[in-house]
């Protein structure tokens, strides 16, 4: 069954063939009408309260071709400027709040090593900061190394993976994997396109056959682009070349002024890496330079992210990397190039990793 719903550019809504697939697009449409529409096909996405008066107002552009819920949630927080997440079990939120929602809460103690550590709580606090919403806390002992916490059960878990960590580090990273939903190698633009705007470009490469999204604070962007019938796996590249950042991201090919990021909430992306630096790090003031280095050259804007952060631990002469995946690499990368040239050419070695993307919303 097709549903034809009376928005711009040309939106339409498709109740695909197989299940739990759909077509969809839309352009410069608020984001309240969109979710309406979504919401009458069976789509369980909604927006946290704290976005209500901006969803009447706040424009939407994004194209689907036979996408997946992961690739809707995907166009529809991109375009919106917001993360997305789970909602207790019935479908998923938009919001742009740095705590997660919380599930009951749960008073516990946690006994450690980690006592008369200065900075130990505050860092702690920081790396906890999406689990700490509503009542939830913690506080320490800094004497007795004791821990009295009340989370919910993500937390309590989230909470005690981290104390171990800093005790007992032991070395370990999150595999970077690629997206599952890349297109296929041999698929190919139907047809050539020019565009002189970035919601012209979406346009030509939905009428091309490509599931795309437009990021927020890059609607109103200029661009001159010529492409033909190109392979879309190579799009991303192809793109960069004329001055437009793009990804692929759970099958939607995102646009943006800097290269666009899974909209997942970052907590919910963050992993955790134990790196040793014995190699790079002599005393405890080569830790401290080392971590504010990564901080200010490895995607400055990716750490301002919630939970996301460097802890040198002096004792252990290793870092405690808390990111997702990808930015973690970007770390074990920087570490590569000091590890051959130096410590003390860090400003220099790092000074064009830039900020490909950034997982802070607008």
């Amino acid at each position: 069954m097709r549903v034809l719903v009376g928005l711009a550019f040309a939106l339409s809504t498709a109740c695909a063939a197989d299940a739990g697939r759909l077509d969809f697009s839309c352009s410069e449409q608020p984001a309240a009408e969109v979710l309406a529409a979504l919401n009458s096909m069976g789509v369980e996405l909604t927006a946290e309260t704290a976005l209500l008066h901006d969803a009447a107002t706040q424009p939407l552009t994004f194209a689907l071709h036979h996408a997946d819920a992961a690739a809707l949630r995907q166009a529809v927080a991109l375009a919106w400027g917001v993360w997305w997440i789970p909602d207790q079990g019935r479908g998923f939120i938009c919001t742009r709040a740095r705590e997660l929602t919380t599930g009951p809460l749960r008073a516990q103690t946690y006994t450690t090593d980690l006592r008369h550590e200065p900075g130990v709580e505050t860092q702690v606090h920081a790396l906890m900061t999406p689990w700490l919403g509503g009542d939830a806390g913690l506080s320490l002992l800094p004497a007795e190394g004791l821990w009295s916490a009340c989370l919910d059960a993500d937390g309590h878990a989230q909470l005690s993976t981290l104390l171990t960590l800093l005790e007992y580090p032991r070395v370990q990273c999150p595999p970077l994997l690629p997206d599952v939903a890349l297109p296929d190698a041999d698929a190919r633009l139907s047809q050539p396109l020019r565009a002189d705007s970035m919601n012209a470009l979406a346009q030509a490469l939905a009428a091309a056959g490509v599931s795309v999204a437009v990021a927020a604070d890059a609607r109103d962007a200029t661009v001159a682009v010529r492409l033909e019938r190109e392979h879309l796996a190579e799009l991303p590249r192809l793109l960069r070349a004329q001055g437009v950042r793009s990804a692929w991201r759970q099958g939607v090919l995102c646009l943006g002024l800097t290269t666009p990021d899974d909209r997942q909430h970052p907590a919910l992306r963050r992993r955790i890496a134990v790196v040793p630096v014995t190699n790079l790090v002599h005393h405890d003031g080569d830790g401290e330079l080392l971590t504010d280095l990564l901080l200010k050259k490895v995607r400055p804007s990716a750490w301002r992210a919630p939970g996301y952060g460097v802890v040198f631990r002096a004792r252990f002469r290793c870092l405690i990397v808390c990111a997702d995946a990808a930015l973690i690499h970007s770390v074990l990368d920087a570490l590569d190039r000091l590890d051959r040239d130096g410590l003390a050419n860090g400003a220099t070695l790092l000074g064009d990793l830039g900020d490909e993307s950034a997982s802070l919303a607008p």
